[in-house]
This record gives structure tokens, sequence and C-alpha cells, in this order.
């Protein structure tokens, strides 16, 4: 019984999302967490669905090194903070639909969401609505039972041009500093710190092409007229225009050696240069010292005569 409530204690974690991303049914059965593709790099990726299996989250683990919780009176081995957060299934689905248009032809969405690897990817199915299905794909059919659907590119870059929009203008709105060099200047006036549009429409692309494969995030640039921002390189030295001059530096080498060589400080009175010279106390106190009958001290190191 210890063993197993020791396990049940290391199955926990640390979880961080918002209360409405759960109802009472997830409060009571616990919410479903599965491996499903990245839409972006196709790498295995945690994504939660709560509210009776109809809303998607993306869970994102930040984790550390030599790191664990204390939950009540046991240790949580892993120290991992999870972030839950809502997303849009239809990033999910994009890729695959895209797929599918290579048969040229309308495909059932349980023949879409297929995937050998990773099988759970049929539970966003429920999360998915006509209405979000049309903004992306040509849709074929009757009823829900029966209806196919076709990728339209034009669909999906009016879509996603209106996710980045609002994005940007969400962010605008805040005053959201997407200037790094911005953050350590931040005292300075809101007016000379302020990003204009075309920033805010390109940094938030780059969020929205986080959840794109790289393709569709390029031609969702072009067709929102995006560029990148130049890169001021320095301005280039000019070359030296060939003259009979010589270069500063030689020049003024050359003025030194062209200049007076005589030192005519050597031509001042012995009186003059001692009156220049300050001496300290002690100097003074050895000049008034009667050195009558005495032998200067290099007399002592003098070689002696033979």
């Amino acid at each position: 019984m210890a063993e197993e409530l020791g396990r049940v204690k290391q199955n926990q974690c640390i979880l961080i999302l918002p209360e409405t991303s759960l109802s009472a049914q997830d409060t009571e059965n616990g919410q479903n967490f599965y491996q499903i593709r990245h839409p972006k790099t196709g790498e295995s990726c945690l994504f939660m669905i709560s509210n009776g299996g109809t809303r998607l989250h993306e869970v994102i683990k930040f984790d550390e090194s030599y790191r664990s919780w204390f939950i009540g009176n046991h240790v949580q081995q892993d120290g991992g903070l999870y972030l839950v957060t809502p997303m849009d299934p239809i990033f999910l689905l994009l890729p695959y639909l895209q797929k599918s248009l290579k048969d040229n032809r309308s495909v059932p969405l349980e023949d879409i969401l297929t995937d050998s690897t990773y099988s759970d990817l049929y539970r966003i199915k429920n999360c998915l609505g006509m209405e979000q299905l049309d903004l992306i794909a040509d849709t074929r059919g009757v009823d829900d039972d029966l209806m196919a659907y076709r990728y339209n590119q034009e669909k999906t870059l009016t879509w996603l041009k209106t996710k980045v929009r609002r994005l940007a203008d969400n962010l605008k709105k805040r005053r959201f500093i997407i200037d790094s060099g911005q953050s350590d200047v931040f005292i300075k006036s809101m007016k000379q710190n302020e990003s204009n549009i075309e920033e805010y429409l390109l940094y938030s692309h780059g969020i929205i092409s986080d959840y794109l494969p790289d393709d569709l995030s390029q031609k969702l640039k072009d067709y929102m007229g995006l560029k990148d921002p130049e890169i001021e390189c320095p301005t280039p030295v000019k070359l030296q225009e060939e003259s009979n001059e010589e270069p500063p530096l030689k020049k003024l080498k050359m003025e030194k050696e062209n200049g007076p060589k005589e030192d005519y400080s050597q031509q001042l009175p012995k009186d003059a240069k001692k009156t220049n010279m300050k001496q300290s106390r002690a100097q003074k106190k050895l000049n008034q010292v009667d050195t009558k009958g005495m032998k200067s001290l290099t007399n002592f190191f003098s070689p002696k005569s033979k």
C-alpha cells in the first residue's frame, strides 16, 4: 500500500491554468493529456483536452535541473512547472488538411485526422466546429455526418491575417514592449518608446508562425506585405585618395624629426635650474649641513688606484 501511495504521489505535477479551462465534469473526472504532433516542428507535444473533450490546451513545461516540489508531506521529484494555455485546434488541423490537398479531392474529417504515430489526433474532432472549418476549407456535404473538406489557401491566409492583426492591436493597446533595447531604457517617455503598427504586425506574425509550417509562414508574410527590418551596416571607411601628401601619422612623425634637436634648457644658468626645482623639507635640511672635509659617496665605489 505504501509503495502504491508513493507511486501515485510521484505522478503528480504542478499546473498553472485559467479557471475557465475547467468544468465541473473535469473536476470530477480529471483532465486528459495526449501526445500530438506539433504543427510547426512535427515533434511530439503535450496537449490537454477539457470541458468534456471540447476545449484544447497547449501544455508547456518549464524545467530546471536539481529542482523538486514539496507537496504536503511529500517531495515531488518532478520539479517542472506546467503552463496550460488555450489553443485554437485549427492550427493542429492545418498540416493534415494541407497534405490532403495532394489528392485534389474533398476528404472527410475522420480521414484528415489520421496519424499512425499519434493515434490520439482524432480526439480534437469535438473541439472543431463547422464554422471553424469553413474558415480554412471548402466544405461539401448535406449534414455534419456527410461533410467533406478541401484546403483553401486564400481562406487560410485571410483567417491568419485576421489573427495577426488582432494580436498586434492587442499588444499595441497594452503598450507591450517588443524591442529588447526599449526595456533597458523604459524610463524614457512613452512617445519615444512606442513602436509603430508595422513593428507590432511583424512581431505578431512571429508569434503566430510558431504554430505554422515554414512555407505557410512565409506565404502569410508575403500576403500581408511584411518585410524584415533593415539592418544598418556601418559606413565603410573611404579609401584615402591618391596624393603626394603623407598620411597624418607619418606627417606628424616627420614634423617631430625635423623639429629642433638642441636642448635650449642646457643653456640656462645653474641657479635658474635650481630655483625652478621644488625641494622637499629633507632636501633643504641636507643643504644646510656643513660638508667640508667629507668625501662624496661615489668615492667609495670608484676603482682603487694600482
